[in-house]
């Protein structure tokens, strides 16, 4: 018989395979990633590109968008927490951490 996860149980499960990894296996994924999107014709040739910052173990697409440079890079930053909002904001400043201890780019 085959267990449904809820997506709160996925996600802890999610989080405790991230946490496992170790920092080799996070940049090897890392520089997987990267590899990857070198072969999308669509993500190459695309003027603005939307990414996340890294958080708990997850993997960073650091590496990927360094390879982007000439494409604009957005990255969410959460406008209302209490409405759950979220609007994207260009990645050239980076500098502030939200509640959750999140990297998000400021609103200009």
């Amino acid at each position: 018989m085959t267990e449904t996860l809820n997506k709160n149980q996925l996600r802890r499960s999610m989080r405790q395979r991230r946490a496992k990894l170790s920092k080799l296996e996070l940049i090897t994924a890392q520089n997987g990633l990267a590899k990857q999107a070198r072969k999308s014709n669509r993500l190459l040739q695309a003027q603005h590109i939307l990414s996340y910052a890294p958080f708990a173990g997850e993997i960073s697409p650091t590496t990927l968008v360094r390879n982007l440079a000439c494409q604009t890079v957005h990255l969410p930053r959460i406008t209302n927490f209490r409405l759950s909002q979220m609007h994207f904001y260009c990645a050239k400043k980076v500098d502030r951490f939200n509640k959750y201890g999140i990297q998000e780019p400021r609103a200009i």
